[in-house]
């Protein structure tokens, strides 16, 4: 299949995305403001969208609409998909089938309650589409609660390279980065330092977790983002800094190695969907501290598989870690049961192959409708 797509170029999920179709054999295309960002996906046709030297405003939009159409009339695409419904959402405004979509998470569970404005748009947006992919019931409902049939939508994970995450059991790359004693219990935190992921609630919790516990505990922040200085400060102010590190972001290669170094994982986000880096540590086996928002809750059960808390509540959080830190049992049982489940319900492979096949329905019934007109 030729398969074009709209998207944030620099995001690690579309680059696997349309790295996965390329290694499938379809020739893949990709319409981008960002060529640079562009040029680092192998294997895949860039075309430029951008206007430059055009102010923000109607003028851009029609130069680039212009743009788009010609793009679209010389590809002629077998389908086109937009990656996220605000930055992708330019494929809606082409009469192209079949359209697909996936929603991203805030795209559909946080932006249409900003503003009128944007609820229209993301609504007009996805009801153009002949299918709608989601990671997660909850961001199924969001996007049927924007007017969208159910029949058109379809969970697709984006996935994870379960056999390489869990090739990374027990690398110690992570404790010779820290410089830990062996013995030290290591809670891993691989999310943005943006407000939306709720750092500093953690952060929050380590004074409650270090009052309590017996040996040394380390809390590691994997990432990048705004506010890292802010999140620094908060530590000093805690008097926890001794006990948190803030590490700075990692190729993916090395990431993954990072995970197997860790005893348990925390994630508290304020909003999410399905998050990548909660499955990977799922497939390298680590018992997991998250908040309670519906999409985490598809993959973790309470005091089975993982502690769920209050996203906001340190207190919370100090105890499900110490509960974590304190019993080898609970962690082997958690660990074993969320490396069963990575393998079962999070492998990007598999999740792949199922979209390949939900373009090959829409083409057909495109096709189909095409010779019975």
């Amino acid at each position: 299949m030729r398969l074009l797509y709209f998207g944030p170029a620099g995001s690690i999920h579309t680059s696997r995305w349309l790295s996965a179709f390329v290694s499938m054999g379809h020739e893949v295309h990709f319409v981008t403001h960002d060529m640079d960002a562009g040029r680092a996906i192998p294997g895949v046709r860039l075309h430029d969208m951008s206007v430059p030297g055009v102010v923000a405003g109607p003028a851009r939009f029609l130069r680039r609409w212009f743009k788009v159409r010609r793009i679209l009339s010389d590809v002629q695409p077998d389908i086109v998909h937009g990656h996220m419904i605000s930055t992708g959402g330019y494929a809606a405004f082409f009469n192209r089938r079949p359209l697909v979509m996936t929603a991203w998470g805030s795209d559909v569970l946080v932006a249409p309650k900003i503003s009128r404005r944007l609820r229209a748009v993301t609504r007009w947006r996805l009801r153009r589409c002949d299918l709608v992919t989601v990671d997660s019931q909850d961001l199924k409902q969001a996007v049927m609660s924007l007017g969208v049939d159910e029949k058109k939508i379809e969970i697709i994970q984006w996935g994870i390279d379960v056999e390489l995450m869990q090739s990374v059991r027990k690398d110690r790359t992570l404790r010779t980065v820290l410089g830990v004693p062996a013995d030290a219990f290591v809670v891993l935190s691989t999310r943005r330092f943006e407000r939306i992921y709720n750092l500093e609630s953690i952060i929050r919790a380590v004074p409650h977790v270090l009052a309590r516990a017996h040996g040394t505990i380390i809390f590691a922040f994997v990432g990048g983002g705004s506010l890292w200085q802010e999140l620094q400060t908060l530590a000093d102010s805690c008097r926890v800094a001794d006990h948190v590190r803030f590490l700075g972001e990692f190729s993916h290669g090395d990431l993954a190695r990072i995970y197997g170094g860790a005893d348990a994982y925390v994630s508290v986000p304020l909003s999410d969907s399905t998050s990548v880096s909660l499955l990977e540590a799922l497939a390298v086996g680590l018992p997991v501290v998250v908040s309670n928002l519906k999409s985490n809750r598809e993959w973790i059960r309470h005091e089975w598989n993982g502690y769920v808390v209050p996203a906001q509540d340190p207190i919370a959080i100090a105890d499900a870690v110490l509960r974590l830190a304190s019993r080898q049992d609970t962690l082997r049982e958690f660990g074993e049961r969320n490396l069963n489940l990575a393998a079962e319900k999070a492998d990007c492979r598999i999740h792949m192959r199922r979209m390949e096949q939900l373009y090959q329905a829409l083409l057909d019934r495109s096709r189909a409708q095409l010779r019975r007109g």
